[in-house]
C-alpha cells in the first residue's frame, strides 16, 4: 500500500468532520467510500474524547484496500481501546463496535506516549446485502420492493449505523489484532 497522506487534525470536536471530508476526498475513486468515512469519524471521535493532541490521520491506499490510522498522544495512563457493551439508552460506547463491523481488520499499538488505532477496509463491488445495510430499496427479489432503514452513510448516528450493521445479513470474516494492556508509568 502506498501512503496517501498524513494530516494533523484539530484537537476538538471539529476533528471528526475534518477527517470525514479528508477520507471522502481521498477515496473519491472508490465504489463505496461510506464505510471508510464512518470508520475515520469513529476513530477520530475516540481520539478527541480519550486522548491528547496531536491527533493525526494517516491513510495508506492499495488497489482495493485502505489502511486508516488515527494516532494521538496519551497522558500518564493509556486508555486501551476496547469494544464496550453500552446499554440501549447510553449515548456513547458504540464506536469500536462499528469499526469492527465495517473493517476487515483493526487493532492498536502504542509507542513513546502515542497510541495508534488502525483499521483496514476493502473496496468491493456493492452486493445486495450491502445495499440493504445502507438502507436502499432492494428490487431484485420476487415480490414488491423491500424498503430498508433510510438512515445510513456518514451522517447517520452511531446507534443507527450499529443497528443497521447488526440487522444486515452481511457477514464478514475478520482477524482482529489487539495489543495487550500496557500500564503507563511516569518518570520521576
Amino acid at each position: 500500500m502506498e501512503p496517501a497522506g498524513n494530516w494533523t487534525l484539530p484537537p476538538d470536536t471539529t476533528a471528526p468532520g475534518v477527517a470525514r471530508r479528508i477520507v471522502a476526498s481521498a477515496l473519491a475513486s472508490w465504489r463505496d467510500p461510506d464505510d471508510a468515512v464512518l470508520v475515520a469519524s469513529e476513530l477520530v471521535t475516540n481520539a478527541v474524547q480519550h486522548g491528547l493532541p496531536p491527533i493525526e490521520l494517516n491513510l495508506h491506499l492499495g488497489t482495493d484496500r485502505l489502511r486508516l490510522t488515527v494516532s494521538n498522544a496519551v497522558g500518564t495512563t493509556l486508555n486501551v481501546p476496547r469494544i464496550a457493551a453500552p446499554g440501549a439508552d447510553d449515548p456513547d460506547g458504540r464506536g469500536l463496535a462499528i469499526v469492527e463491523t465495517l473493517s476487515t481488520e483493526w487493532g492498536w499499538s502504542d509507542t513513546d506516549r502515542m497510541i495508534s488505532v488502525w483499521a483496514e477496509l476493502i473496496d468491493s463491488p456493492v452486493s445486495v446485502d450491502q445495499t440493504e445495510a445502507r438502507g436502499e430499496v432492494v428490487t431484485d427479489r420476487e415480490g414488491p420492493p423491500i424498503p430498508q432503514m433510510t438512515s445510513g452513510g456518514p451522517t447517520a448516528t452511531s446507534t443507527e449505523c450499529l443497528r443497521q450493521a447488526s440487522a444486515s445479513t452481511l457477514s464478514r470474516t475478520s482477524r482482529k489484532t489487539v495489543s495487550p494492556e500496557i500500564p503507563r508509568t511516569t518518570a520521576s
